[in-house]
């Protein structure tokens, strides 16, 4: 096809006006690039509209055509996205299929198709939802706090602001207490996420925590001796304040210890994976499993096989570990059953397999869309289908 009237066709369907034969060209025309990935990306911001993104994907397609972006073949992969035009304006999606069992993969496009309606019985993503449970007990339910002070005790305060709780010295000082870690019994608090929440906390020593949905992070409300100790269940990521005096040190479950001086990292320690992962992003930090340990360097995983109790490290994709944290589904040639447990701790939904899917998938997916646009993604390769009852997913090949 020409270059002239690939930009006619491409415009047309961006406006509208292009026939179901036209429509056809261009998805012949994609398939005749034979581009090795074929990937869904269409990325909707916060502020702007579906005018916009016509726009920018027109202005992405005239920069390939005519050769001045030399990614040309990653720019023009709406294409193969065509059957999602309609649903821009309401998520921010790419997604995309490769076939894993046959070595000599073939590619697959998604046709151009209306979305049906989304079901009356659809499920809402998760959001900002969290107890605090306190020293003695006593239950905090965050979504259901006002903003400001939850609560003053033994020279801390606890406040609440858009998401995140925080704990500060009300004397001003950093919240390190200077005494030995035996002058004084030390006061601990949990901060537990459900399926389908997430909350931010800001430690009394400055360091951050993202907690992902069904996970839990259990700390001091002052650190004391010489070391900052925290446990941790689930997903989280740390920016950790840097203290050389006073190292900082993750406990997960399966017995594997994170420690670190200052860095930032990403902890996953679901009791229904097979691994225990830290990825490190920047800085140093040395993983320990008993009496084996191992010194990451950023853009490194360790993972600890829970079956065999080793560690092994690799090369991370930092993108793909903390896309959750970025409000991000990123897969990176997962299996459905990798990419369903993610969607099902977000959405709190209970997931059924019937036949086998073997299939798997890379893609990106926004977590800020109900689960019909998610699943309705997942069925654009054709590769999979779902049915949606009340709270419970029922996945078929």
């Amino acid at each position: 096809m020409e270059k002239k009237q690939l930009v006619r066709l491409a415009q047309k369907y961006l406006d509208g006006s292009a026939t179901e034969q036209e429509i056809q060209l261009l998805n012949e025309w994609y398939d005749a690039i034979g581009e090795e990935e074929i990937e869904m990306v269409f990325t909707q911001g916060e502020h702007e509209s579906g005018e916009d993104i016509k726009n920018r994907v027109s202005a992405r397609l005239q920069q390939a055509i005519t050769g001045t972006d030399p990614a040309r073949l990653k720019t023009i992969q709406w294409v193969a996205a065509a059957s999602v035009i309609l649903m821009i304006v309401i998520a921010a999606v790419y997604f995309s299929v490769r076939h894993s069992t046959d070595p000599q993969t073939h590619q697959q496009v998604a046709r151009v198709q209306k979305m049906e309606s989304p079901p009356n019985n659809d499920i809402p993503p998760g959001g900002n939802k969290a107890k605090l449970i306190l020293e003695d007990g006593s239950v905090i339910l965050l979504e259901e706090a006002n903003n400001g002070l939850l609560k003053k005790e033994a020279g801390i305060e606890i406040t609440k602001q858009k998401g995140q709780v925080i704990y500060r010295a009300s004397d001003g000082m950093s919240g390190i207490s200077k005494e030995s870690s035996g002058t004084a019994k030390e006061s601990f608090h949990t901060l537990v996420t459900p399926r389908g929440g997430q909350y931010q906390l800001l430690l009394p020593d400055g360091s951050k925590v993202w907690l992902n949905a069904a996970s839990s992070v259990k700390f001091p409300t002052s650190f004391s001796g010489k070391e900052r100790h925290v446990e941790l269940t689930g997903e989280a990521y740390f920016e950790i304040a840097k203290d050389a005096s006073r190292p900082f040190r993750v406990d997960a479950p399966g017995g594997m210890q994170i420690e670190v001086l200052g860095t930032h990292f990403n902890i996953m320690s679901y009791a229904d994976e097979n691994a225990i992962n830290t990825t490190l992003l920047e800085g140093s930090v040395k993983v320990r499993e008993g009496a084996v340990s191992s010194l990451l360097r950023p853009g490194e995983q360790a993972s600890l096989n829970k079956a065999s109790d080793r560690i092994s490290v690799s090369n991370a994709d930092v993108d793909e570990t903390i896309a959750w944290k970025n409000g991000l589904f990123r897969f990176e040639g997962a299996t459905i059953e990798a990419v369903m447990k993610q969607i099902a701790r977000w959405y709190d939904v209970e997931v059924i397999y019937k036949g086998s899917v073997s299939k798997h998938f890379r893609g990106m997916i926004s977590r800020s869309v109900d689960i019909s646009q998610v699943i309705k993604m997942l069925e654009l390769t054709s590769e999979v289908h779902f049915k949606i009852d009340g709270k419970t997913i029922t996945v078929t090949p």
